[in-house]
């Protein structure tokens, strides 16, 4: 893993090449990499080197030109910077049998996955986590005035109230102190007592139980204090994201997760079959996950499904069956696909020696892979596909990590073009051509009709979307009565400083977003729109007449 020493770079003794390098690119703005080869022989390091674009970007803001060279664009394609946290090592309620035991990490995570391994340099700590992150993400040129923060690390839920909000709480500061203007450096967090670690049939909870937590105070009056210092950062908080159970997902702790500003929850559905849920040992059934996903959907969340392939009493067919009965069923806004692994100290692996399992083919991986995407609807949106989980840990049935790109080039090959959200948003160095026009879809729930709203361009590219919600339930609070939701509203595009206009951000595009769903809203009779906004979104919903009421943001439809 990249140490923080390698970001380290003092500009000025490189000034005499650095200097027309930095003017030249301001100038002529390569867009391919073969065109910023071109430019980077021209000056040379000493040494006879490139010059590494962190390295430029360095010296670009030491002697204040307004260039920045952004390296790896896909990171902040869709609109935002990511950035993605990990709490510490917890006991999990869940007995699932082919979750790692590895106490290192946060439940079902090992210690060598290089999130994992950020979060240990720094004992976990949300503050110096979160500090870090926006600084590489500055360095190597992204903006990050506009961030969403996920937090992973098993089931939030069951994590101590006082540890869930001091975690937000060291969130916010970090984005609430960070100005990369002032040229910061890293933070090196407190270290934490660890256990090392073995591979025993000894179970994750009783190992982690020998462990001492410190005891944390329950601070909400200081969480809030950062919510309110939101609106003069200039990181905005405009997404933030836990993990959860279907189990631990009720509302008394969707209440605690609106005070705390968390607009999206990953839950772990893994299959829509009792009897796999059961094999596994999951802890829950499938009406559970049916009911948890009502109740999310009707409290505003936006919802992101785990879902497994290969699960023990699974076959590809019954795989085929499930996902396109829940993709079209319960209408998830995204997904994480991930075929299961055999990982050592888990039950699973002990089932394997015993011929009770056995990991599918790579032929028959790719082809139901393939099947899924293909499967995939519009409106949902296939954030990752394949879990990358360290090679040395998986020594049968390992997955490819690439198997993604063969299943995608085998729908291309079959004439079936995917048509998920994730493959159909503008890309990171894409113009977005005329005309536009904005495609609605009806999908029907249990609980909510939701409007998929989407402003699609020429070549047939989603540039933003807006999911709108219309109850048919009662709302799980009361501030919600006669409230239809904004559960999402999105641009995509590269991401743009907040008050600069990009390519496709900062176009008024969510403007008139907004404004049809207000359209529908009063069109389904509702007499008010809500939304659950994000802590540094508000003033953005001020504009367009939303106010503060109780958990969300309230607006009149008339």
């Amino acid at each position: 893993m990249r140490s923080w020493a390698d970001f380290e770079f003092d500009p000025e003794p490189h000034r005499e090449r650095l200097l027309p390098l930095v003017e030249r690119l301001q100038r002529d703005r390569p867009s391919t990499d073969r065109e910023w080869r071109r430019i980077l022989k021209d000056h040379l390091r000493p040494d006879g080197g490139f010059y590494s674009k962190a390295e430029i970007n360095s010296a670009a803001r030491a002697w204040k030109l307004p260039f920045a060279a952004i390296t790896k664009p896909t990171r902040t394609r869709s609109g935002v910077a990511p950035v993605t946290l990990f709490t510490q090592p917890y006991a999990c309620p869940g007995q699932c049998i082919y979750c790692p035991n590895d106490v290192r990490a946060p439940k079902a995570y090992l210690a060598d996955e290089p999130g994992v391994q950020r979060a240990r340099s720094v004992g976990f700590d949300p503050y110096a986590q979160t500090w870090n992150r926006l600084l590489a993400l500055f360095r190597l040129g992204h903006p990050v005035s506009k961030v969403e923060i996920v937090i992973l690390g098993g089931t939030w839920s069951n994590y101590p109230e006082a540890y869930q909000v001091a975690f937000v709480r060291g969130c916010l500061r970090a984005l609430n102190d960070f100005d990369g203007s002032k040229n910061p450096g890293p933070i090196h967090g407190a270290q934490i007592e660890e256990l090392p670690f073995e591979i025993t049939d000894e179970s994750y909870n009783v190992r982690l139980a020998r462990q001492g937590t410190e005891a944390i105070p329950l601070d909400w009056p200081g969480l809030h204090s950062e919510i309110q210092r939101q609106s003069e950062s200039s990181s905005k908080l405009v997404g933030l994201c836990i993990e959860t159970r279907p189990d631990r997902a009720g509302t008394e702790e969707m209440d605690r997760w609106r005070r705390m500003g968390i607009t999206k929850v990953q839950i772990g559905v893994q299959n829509l079959s009792d009897e796999v849920l059961r094999q596994n040992r999951r802890g829950h059934t499938a009406e559970q996950v049916r009911q948890t996903l009502d109740s999310l959907r009707l409290a505003g969340f936006k919802i992101q499904a785990h879902w497994m392939t290969n699960l023990l009493g699974a076959d590809p067919e019954l795989d085929r069956r499930e996902y396109v009965r829940f993709v079209n069923e319960e209408h998830p806004d995204e997904i994480k696909l991930y075929p299961c692994q055999r990982i050592p100290g888990t039950e699973l692996e002990r089932r394997f020696r015993r011929g009770a399992w056995a990991p599918y083919s790579e032929d028959d991986q790719r082809s139901l892979l393939a099947d899924l995407l293909a499967a995939t609807p519009e409106t949902v949106r296939l954030s990752r596909v394949v879990r990358d989980i360290p090679k040395h840990w998986v020594t049968e049935g390992g997955v490819d990590t690439n198997l993604r790109e063969g299943a995608e080039e085998d729908n291309r090959r079959r004439g079936a073009p995917l048509r998920d959200l994730r493959s159909r948003e503008i890309g990171a160095e894409d113009e977005p051509t005329m005309p536009f026009r904005c495609e609605e879809r009806r999908l029907d729930g249990r609980s909510t009709v939701e409007r998929f709203l989407s402003v699609v361009d020429g070549r047939d590219r989603v540039l933003g979307i807006c999911r709108l919600s219309l109850p048919k339930c009662p709302p799980p609070f009361e501030e919600l009565a006669q409230c239809a939701m904004i559960r999402e509203l999105h641009v995509y595009g590269p991401a743009v400083n907040v008050g600069q206009a990009g390519r496709v951000q900062h176009r008024g595009l969510g403007e008139q977003l907004i404004s049809r769903a207000v359209e529908l809203a009063k069109e389904a009779g509702f007499l008010k729109l809500a939304v659950i906004a994000a802590v540094g979104t508000r003033s953005y919903y001020e504009r367009f007449g939303f106010v503060e009421c109780g958990r969300y943001w309230i607006r009149a439809v008339c």
